[in-house]
């Protein structure tokens, strides 16, 4: 039987089949590719991934709480910008923000919540064995 390119073959290639094959592969150019496996990169957070939010974690875990102004400031973000991650976050549970009278004004803090922290450092502990993967 001919096959698809009229010399005996068998194999046709689809557009849907032209990827790594068997999962994800991860490789730099010109070398070989490596497989990642499943529990590295389903161990990624989904919410703290998007860098905005990795930032924003990365900050506030050393410290007990940072006031908003000041993290948008670190960020070099606007209130705006900053207000719809943090909001992300919180909705997680991953951070706590809380409202304080200070100067006259009222001021808005934020921290890791405990599971913000342990996400935060399961994230990184993942980041960590996906980038060994691919130093392999």
């Amino acid at each position: 039987m001919v096959g698809a390119y009229g010399r005996g073959d068998h194999h046709v290639h689809h557009r849907h089949n032209l990827g790594p094959p068997h999962g994800p592969l991860l490789g730099a150019p010109g070398q070989p590719y490596r497989k990642v496996t499943v529990p590295v990169l389903s161990s990624l957070d989904p919410v703290i991934h998007p860098i905005p939010r990795l930032r924003i974690c990365a900050l506030l875990d050393p410290v007990t709480e940072e006031e908003f102004s000041t993290l948008r400031d670190l960020l070099q973000t606007t209130d705006s910008a900053l207000s719809k991650q943090l909001s992300t976050l919180i909705d997680a549970g991953y951070v706590v923000q809380r409202r304080a009278a200070r100067g006259g004004k009222s001021r808005v803090w934020v921290r890791l919540s405990p599971s913000g922290r342990l996400a935060f450092h399961n994230h990184l502990t993942a980041l960590t064995a996906l980038s060994a993967s691919t130093a392999q």
